[in-house]
């Protein structure tokens, strides 16, 4: 297949399970459901690690966060690391980065020729948003300790956001550029702050509890309890309500863009690729859990979807990945579909033969991985195994409150196995080789830490004056009425 035309849209804490053709029975996704009905959805697709930047870095890499040295949002990773838009860009294809990729530091590249819209994060360092005066409101509850601050319906800087990607992408696509295109398109919804549409929110206070199952814990959480928050049944709802609201916006635009991709092919009589994905999920108050940073399922899951269209052609529909998948897999899998070379060192599984020539594709054992610090200063390497239907999840320090999930039988994770399942010792095997393999990242983690406080100190000198940087325009900055958390 040569020189196929790529979309990605990449939406940022898109919980995979919050999805009409995942089996949510109350949000409205009508044109994920559209890209679902005859694309490849990969069922049980997981990220590398649930959290913005590593999940991202090991998307363009094909590679495990830690080998990368990118542990957390501070962390950049060297412009010597080869991406799979780099093997698209020596393919000559024009590459091209629309929106929100996260990317740290003054590179922000990565293979990419060009940018058509700017990231609404900071690049440099020292730089939170918390303490951006242009978030006015909503800098701190961008983030997961303050996520519940700010609950409620209106406008955002989020929001505004999206629509200002989305205008530019749709703007590009209708300038029809002559080259073959790997264009990525990245929005930031659902993300918090919870801040929603309000008629949308108004159709689903009434609906969402009862659409997230599961909602309790009855086993020990180990290393994750310390992120555990706890809110009212009343506040869930509307913090719920919110999220859904989000996510079909953000599938309204979805479709407004896919459109365009459409008529765009159509002017260019060339077939294309449609990819969608989240960098990760969010628990949205299951289990007592928001946001990211557990490998419980609505955060370390994640929606992706292929989907293939040619002008004049009914393409047979690409057969379902049933078997666990990760985020790692996506890069080799478009380059196998695009006939050119992978990165050396990804990881991940090529699926194109499935989708081309429905050869049988061997799947891997699937792992997601977070280097996190305790309240008390420990410091733990968390890791998830995914094998067959099971799931276990292990923190270093923490042996005696490991988990371990039948998800065929326990979707909703309310019975941990990991005492009597006839497995758990082998996965607990796994899961403690992972973290032996990570070890010798340790001493790099505390280095760069180190050398982040250092950094934050010149960034702060430097606020506002990123070039990457969009800016939310002042009708957004304040939070609204109702909405702040007493």
């Amino acid at each position: 297949m040569n020189s196929v035309e790529i979309m990605i849209y990449l939406s940022d804490q898109h919980a995979a399970l919050v999805n009409g053709f995942m089996g949510d029975p109350v949000v409205r996704t009508p044109n994920l459901d559209r890209l679902a009905k005859d694309g490849a959805v990969f069922r049980q697709a997981y990220t590398a690690c649930p959290l913005c930047v590593p999940a991202r870095a090991a998307l363009m890499t094909g590679r495990y966060p830690s080998e990368l040295g990118v542990f957390g949002n501070n962390d950049a990773f060297s412009s010597q690391n080869a991406t799979f838009v780099h093997g698209f860009g020596a393919a000559g294809y024009e590459t091209v980065l629309c929106g929100r990729m996260h990317f740290v530091g003054e590179e922000q590249s990565h293979g990419f020729e060009k940018r058509i819209a700017r990231d609404f994060s900071p690049s440099l360092w020292g730089n939170p948003s918390e303490k951006r005066p242009q978030m006015g409101d909503f800098g701190r509850s961008l983030y997961q300790k303050w996520c519940l601050e700010i609950i409620g319906e209106g406008d955002s800087p989020v929001r505004a956001y999206d629509r200002y990607v989305t205008g530019q992408v749709m703007e590009y696509l209708d300038s029809t550029p002559e080259r073959p295109q790997l264009l990525v398109t990245g929005t930031y919804a659902p993300h918090f702050p919870y801040v929603g549409d309000p008629k949308r929110m108004a159709y689903y206070r009434s609906r969402v509890m009862e659409a997230c199952p599961g909602d309790e814990a009855d086993y020990p959480m180990g290393a994750m309890a310390a992120k555990q928050q706890k809110t009212g049944r009343e506040e869930l709802a509307e913090l719920r309500s919110a999220y859904y609201a989000m996510v079909e916006e953000m599938d309204e635009q979805l479709g407004q863009i896919y459109d365009s991709w459409l008529s765009y092919l159509e002017r260019k009589g060339r077939r294309g690729i449609f990819v969608y994905l989240s960098d990760h999920g969010d628990q949205i108050g299951i289990k007592s859990f928001f946001g990211k940073q557990t490998f419980l399922e609505y955060s370390a899951r994640i929606p992706m979807i292929i989907r293939m269209d040619e002008p004049g052609r009914t393409l047979p529909a690409l057969p379902d990945v049933e078997a666990p998948s990760s985020i790692l897999d996506l890069g080799n899998t478009l380059c196998g579909l695009a006939g050119i070379q992978a990165p050396p060192l990804a990881r991940g599984t090529d699926w194109s033969p499935w989708f081309l020539e429905g050869r049988p594709v061997e799947g891997a054992v699937i792992y997601s991985e977070f280097f996190d610090c305790m309240p008390d200063g420990r410091e733990t390497i968390g890791v998830m195994v995914r094998q067959g239907k099971l799931k276990y999840i292990s923190y270093t320090g923490f042996r005696e409150k490991e988990l371990l999930f039948d998800l065929e039988r326990d979707p909703q994770e309310t019975h941990n196995l990991v005492d009597d399942h006839p497995q758990a010792k082998t996965l607990a095997k796994l899961a403690e080789d992972a973290q032996r393999q990570r070890e010798p990242y340790l001493d790099q983690w505390h280095e760069q830490k180190r050398n982040a406080a250092y950094l934050a100190v010149w960034g702060a000198h430097y606020r506002e004056r990123d070039p990457a940087l969009w800016q939310p325009p002042a009708e957004v900055r304040r939070a609204p009425a109702g909405s702040v958390r007493s």
